[in-house]
């Protein structure tokens, strides 16, 4: 017998002696000594004690066989704090203790059961102090069973659940301040662990798409197909053969629902005899995630009135923590990504451009944003456009709008500035597309206007504007810079080409002329690589655009907007 089994053995035996002890303490399982008597929490127990004993390897026991008992404690309405405390506490141990592990037999039934019994937790109330106790036992199981290593068999039922429960504690009044602290800490965790888990299941190529539930026929048509159907198929014997069968049938799922806690002691094996389709269990993807998106995003909807300015900053915050937590892996998921254009891009600019704008709001909006750049920013074309235009743009620009908050827009901008080549792919992406606005002039002359102290007095505005159109110049200046440096490489490997072809061939014309047409398509993919809008950036100027930018045929060259960029920026400069 291994030493590790060893330990686990006397970990389940343990607590299961410890819930007993606690339990027979209790006058109403102390009544039950009688032998004539028994109590299904008890027997539970004396079951998972023979089945520990009389097992050669603890690790290869059906998971709900030692779950079971401290989970129908955990259910029960009969127990008290303490009798339910000291099953959460043995709960969280096991899982803590990597004792379940996803190849464990009826590892995904484990995990769904535990998270539904923890969120479903019921025991009689007692002293304020105890009750806290007990729900921070709550908090500390459901965030054990999202971190283990089960925990990325959880489907999406359980991860709603989950943090359902958590964000329900946080928002009870009548808790105290330091317990919804903790579920608030508690459902970042829980989050954090299961976008963990959905980024590595998504770049192992395991992530999976969630069905669509097919609609069933409601209103007339069903009403009408039911009747035809009955009516054509059914005589007056059967159909009152029917209605008694179905009576029964309500009987009996009125006295199973009644029997909640005992449900969790059935085992799988049990349930396959029976002939139920066995669940298959996915591991933890894009569903998952997608699931905690729509809750954060519905939490920071600002026209639901059940919203309040704590709340959508909760949902701020959870939709930062979504994109950090799962980096680059997110634009990989067509359904996640759709997400992020829709719902998620809708309630930053919602929530940062309105008449009653909070500073905190607007900091996380803003914070939001450099995660959308950092994460998914070449497949965000079309909200990147909105975001310069009403959220830098317009409360830049300081027009009925507070100066906390300008200074706060400004200050973002700053940081995008100062990223590599965001300007030169913003100036790229839609001042040379006929198709777009340009938005690079625009944000050039907010920053302007806001540079130039009308007044007399400089203030901290026009400072910070000065500053961003500096960082606007020296990402050009670098940018041209970058282009320069890779020409004179490519010429220097054209020269050695050319050498080498006058020593072998003599055609070194041909070679030059191959080696720049090579050049010229590389540059071109690379700008259309690093660009927000990925395939769609770089759309050349046409004709009717050609009033206003270089023709069409300048922007061919991958250098061209470039060199323009540079150009217009040193005059900026030169005008201020």
């Amino acid at each position: 017998m291994a030493a590790t089994d060893g330990v686990w053995r006397s970990l389940l035996l343990g607590h299961a002696h410890r819930v007993l002890s606690v339990m027979r303490q209790n006058a109403r399982f102390a009544r039950k000594r009688d032998p004539s008597s028994h109590s299904p929490l008890l027997d539970g127990f004396v079951e998972l004690r023979r089945i520990v004993s009389e097992s050669d390897d603890v690790r290869s026991l059906d998971a709900m066989s030692y779950m079971s008992p401290f989970l129908q404690v955990v259910s029960s309405e009969e127990t008290s704090g303490l009798i339910t405390g000291e099953a959460l506490t043995a709960v969280r141990s096991i899982l803590r203790e990597d004792l379940l592990q996803p190849h464990t037999v009826h590892a995904g039934e484990c995990v769904a059961a535990i998270a539904h019994a923890t969120s479903n937790c019921r025991f009689e109330l007692s002293d304020a102090r105890s009750d806290d106790n007990v729900l921070l036992l709550m908090l500390e199981v459901l965030v054990s069973v999202a971190e283990c290593r089960a925990g990325v068999l959880l489907q999406p039922e359980s991860v709603s659940e989950i943090l359902q429960t958590c964000f329900r504690l946080s928002c009870q009044q009548r808790l105290s301040s330091l317990l919804r602290r903790a579920a608030e800490r508690s459902l970042e965790a829980c989050i954090r662990a299961f976008c963990v888990k959905a980024r590595d299941t998504i770049e192992s190529g395991k992530d999976w798409v969630e069905p669509e539930p097919v609609p069933e026929p409601t209103g007339e048509k069903a009403a009408a197909a039911d009747g035809e159907d009955s009516a054509a198929s059914s005589t007056p014997e059967q159909r009152d053969a029917d209605s008694a069968e179905e009576s029964m049938e309500n009987a009996k799922d009125r006295e199973s629902s009644s029997q909640s806690a005992a449900s969790l002691s059935d085992s799988s094996p049990e349930r396959a005899a029976a002939g139920d389709v066995p669940v298959e269990y996915k591991p933890l993807g894009s569903p998952a995630v997608a699931r905690i998106l729509e809750f954060a995003c519905s939490l920071s909807d600002p026209h639901d009135q059940a919203n309040s300015v704590p709340v959508r900053m909760v949902g701020l915050d959870l939709l930062a923590l979504v994109l950090t937590s799962m980096g680059r892996a997110v634009g990989k998921s067509d359904v996640l990504l759709e997400i992020l254009r829709t719902e998620l891009s809708l309630m930053v600019v919602m929530n940062a451009y309105g008449a009653d704008v909070d500073v905190r709001i607007l900091s996380r909006c803003c914070s939001l944003i450099l995660a959308l750049f950092w994460t998914a920013r070449d497949k965000m074309r079309v909200q990147f456009q909105v975001f310069l235009d009403r959220v830098f743009a317009t409360i830049g620009e300081g027009k009925h709008v507070p100066v906390s908050l300008q200074e706060i827009a400004l200050e973002t901008l700053l940081d995008l500035c100062r990223e590599p080549s965001f300007m030169a792919d913003v100036f790229a992406n839609y001042d040379c597309d006929v198709h777009a606005p340009n938005v690079f002039e625009g944000v050039c002359k907010m920053l302007s206007k806001n540079a130039f102290p009308v007044s007399g007095a400089l203030n901290h505005i026009h400072t910070l504007s000065l500053e961003v159109l500096m960082a606007v110049v020296q990402s050009m200046v670098e940018e041209d810079a970058s282009d320069a440096s890779t020409l004179a490489d490519e010429d220097e490997d054209d020269e050695d080409d050319v050498a080498d072809a006058d020593d072998t061939s003599g055609d070194a014309s041909a070679v030059r002329h191959e080696r720049r047409s090579g050049r010229r398509t590389s540059s071109e993919s690379r700008s259309s690589a690093r660009a927000p809008g990925g395939s769609q950036a770089r759309a050349g100027k046409s004709a009717e655009g050609a009033g206003r930018h270089e023709p069409a045929e300048r922007d061919a060259d991958t250098s061209g907007w470039s060199v323009e960029s540079i150009r217009m920026a040193k005059e900026l400069k030169q005008r201020l």
